[in-house]
């Protein structure tokens, strides 16, 4: 009786393996092979991008402070938008580009306040310092669709506009 609740235990293990193993990886540096807009094209897209905002602000005499908005995409195509941002935003970082974290002001505040209460040691987060940022970066991903000896051509674009905080304007 144990013997056979281990074969059972044993042919359940590999039946949910085999359902499992059926996930293809493909190599995201190979653009060959992989349907749709994926991980070669975030990387390709956001590299180019990276490279034009970096070279735009670092001409800039103030540092950089950005608060990313969401990507919004415009296409009909199924895009990983926060992959995209997500890549941007490290990169950029990277090129010591920073941003501010407005969807968390909210906890920040809260745990400033518990310093300030004296519930918290030496640890309490000074007030004062928080950041604003100079500039919102937010995107757009759009597609074109162009008819070419019969066939259908798409084309994904993706744009970046970066709002001066100060004055409105985009640049």
């Amino acid at each position: 009786m144990k013997n056979r609740g281990m074969r059972l235990m044993a042919l359940s293990l590999l039946l949910l393996v085999s359902c499992v193993s059926g996930t293809t990886y493909l190599d995201p540096e190979n653009p060959s092979g992989a349907p749709g807009w994926g991980a070669y094209e975030v990387r390709r897209a956001s590299t180019d991008l990276v490279t034009e905002l970096y070279r735009y602000l670092s001409e800039k005499d103030t540092p950089a402070l950005l608060a990313f908005k969401p990507i919004r995409n415009r296409t009909t195509e199924h895009i990983e938008t926060e992959m995209l941002a997500d890549q941007i935003r490290a990169s950029l970082i990277a090129k010591k580009i920073y941003f501010v974290q407005l969807g968390l002001r909210g906890e920040i505040l809260k745990e400033m306040e518990l310093g300030q209460s004296g519930l918290i040691d030496d640890s309490a987060i000074p007030i004062g310092h928080l950041k604003s940022p100079n500039y919102y970066l937010e995107g757009v991903i759009t597609d074109a669709v162009n008819q070419n000896n019969g066939n259908s051509i798409q084309y994904i674009i993706v744009t970046l506009s970066l709002t001066s905080a100060q004055t409105g304007v985009t640049e």
